[in-house]
């Protein structure tokens, strides 16, 4: 070996030894443990409040959540961030079922975070930041509930939801995987790159990157864009290929075993658009606030690629969101109003996509297969979404929220802990609101 081959080696050793060296005796610390609550109350004015999404009585539903939450930060070295948090929910199931039994309230323990964050660079301004593990995501921060369609919402069949476990602050995706961040031009262009694990509904575990570009050349403008490959590397291929569907004219039937039938999967490309312009930042005036006056907006297509029959118009899986921070009157923290259009052809269900079928699933068993245009009143009712918001914080770790909205949030079921197939308020008459109090240390 030469005697340069064996320096460098030599060299990459002791690099290696100090690296190793510093991690084998790493400097720990651990940040106070969060302790916190909030505590929900609202009710449902108008909406589906039985499994058959029907209202007979008309009266109003309450809403009532009540969660704790610990979080603890380890930081090692300055540079590496470990985070995890766990918590609990009680709720009621909700739209009511006919047995008593599931009535009364429930609890749900889970972990809100499990996460590891590296910082490179300039630990005040990092040139690149890696994130694993599960951790909550968001990239537009301006959506304070329509919106953050990207990862939040299907592709074939294009749902959409809003809300969850938390109904208030839940517009971001709590994610499974990796994600990488580069800041460039001194922090005002951010660039992302995800691997995500698919693990909220059918087909599971498949992975689905995305990337998005951010850039903020003032404090006035900033605009963003995205794209998601929905489902490119599954886990398990067979769980991709959906039942088989024969669409003949204006109708479609499920067939399991006709060899001609068309097979679609959920796998597609969402794209996504975003921008804001902050014109009160230019006041400086308190009873308009730093972000009074902020118009933003945002628009997505959910699966760029057409498809006979469900998917055959590209304009009818695009929805657009436009949003405004109204001046905050010298006492609140944010006002906002939110409002989403988009064309749909056949109601927000997912029943199908819990069963692992890329299909709008609303009929499709009934004799004679599915007619669009007999729930053509009901599909486009639902295309006009609204959402108001307020945030106020009271001291140091109390703040009260409101949020009164006809969005796609979905009911919880008390039997199997899961999400309803129907939204609450599928047309904009149809409304709720609801009041959190947060507290923690």
């Amino acid at each position: 070996m030469k005697q340069k081959q064996k320096s460098a080696i030599l060299c990459a050793g002791l690099i290696c030894a100090a690296h190793l060296g510093a991690w084998a005796e790493p400097k720990v610390e651990r940040s106070p443990l969060e302790i916190g609550s909030y505590i929900d109350v609202g009710q449902v004015v108008d909406g589906a409040v039985d499994e058959k999404g029907n209202d007979p009585d008309g009266q109003m539903k309450l809403l009532q959540h009540t969660a704790v939450y610990l979080n603890q930060t380890t930081t090692i070295n300055d540079r590496l961030d470990i985070k995890v948090g766990v918590g609990g929910l009680f709720f009621y199931g909700y739209p009511e079922l006919a047995s008593a039994s599931t009535r009364v309230i429930k609890f749900g323990p889970g972990v809100g975070q499990a996460q590891g964050i590296y910082k490179f660079g300039d630990l005040q301004a990092p040139s690149w930041v890696v994130q694993f593990g599960f951790f909550p995501f968001k990239y537009n921060p301006d959506a304070k509930n329509l919106g953050e369609y990207l990862m939040r919402s299907g592709t074939y069949p294009g749902y959409e939801v809003t809300g969850g476990w938390s109904t208030i602050n839940s517009a971001l995706y709590m994610a499974s995987g990796l994600h990488i961040r580069g800041n460039f031009l001194s922090n005002t262009l951010h660039a992302d790159v995800n691997l995500f694990m698919e693990r909220d509904i059918e087909p599971q575990h498949d992975l689905s990157p995305s990337i998005l570009v951010a850039y903020k050349p003032i404090p006035l403008v900033e605009v963003g864009a995205g794209a998601e490959f929905a489902h490119l590397i599954p886990v398990f291929p067979h769980d991709l290929q959906s039942r088989s569907v024969a669409y003949r004219g204006d109708s479609a039937f499920l067939e399991d075993n006709n060899p001609a039938n068309k097979h679609w999967t959920s796998k597609g490309i969402k794209v996504m658009g975003r921008a804001s312009v902050n014109l009160g930042s230019l006041l400086n005036n308190p009873w308009i606030g730093n972000e009074g006056l902020k118009l933003y907006g945002e628009a997505a297509i959910l699966g760029v690629k057409d498809y006979p029959f469900y998917y055959d118009d590209i304009t009818k899986r695009i929805p657009v969101m436009v949003g405004v921070n109204l001046p905050t009157l010298n006492f609140f923290d944010v006002i906002a109003f939110e409002y989403e259009h988009r064309s749909w052809n056949f109601q927000n269900h997912i029943g199908s996509v819990i069963d692992g079928e890329p299909i709008w699933g609303a009929g499709l068993e009934q004799p004679g297969g599915y007619n669009p245009d007999s729930a053509s009143k009901a599909t486009k009712a639902q295309g006009n979404k609204w959402s108001f918001y307020a945030k106020k914080q009271l001291l140091k770790g109390i703040s009260i929220y409101a949020q009164v909205a006809s969005d796609y949030l979905r009911g919880i079921d008390p039997q199997l802990y899961f999400f309803s197939n129907e939204t609450i308020t599928s047309r904009p008459s149809q409304w709720y609101y609801l009041f959190r109090l947060e507290f923690g240390i």
